[in-house]
């Protein structure tokens, strides 16, 4: 169920799973409400810049606030690691 989605994202963001991305963006564009969150969070934890796009996009239109602030949070931890 969603619980077990949101615990899937926190899980593969704390292995830093890259291999996960793709599935992730899919979840941060389309996933439930309670899921999107976590999403993005694990998406900051994991690092990948291919998920930059996305989360950009979520930071940008999702409609839950704490996304597009998660999201936000996640671009620029993502930007200040590329640039380092």
């Amino acid at each position: 169920g969603r619980c077990g989605r949101w615990r899937a994202a926190d899980v593969l963001g704390r292995m830093k799973a890259k291999t996960a991305v793709p599935g992730l963006l899919m979840h941060l564009a389309a996933g439930g409400d309670d899921v999107r969150p976590a999403v993005a969070v694990a998406l900051a934890a994991i690092g990948d810049p291919a998920a930059l796009p996305g989360l950009r996009l979520a930071a940008a239109h999702d409609p839950l606030p704490g996304v597009r602030l998660r999201a936000q949070n996640a671009v620029e931890r993502l930007t200040n690691v590329q640039v380092k």
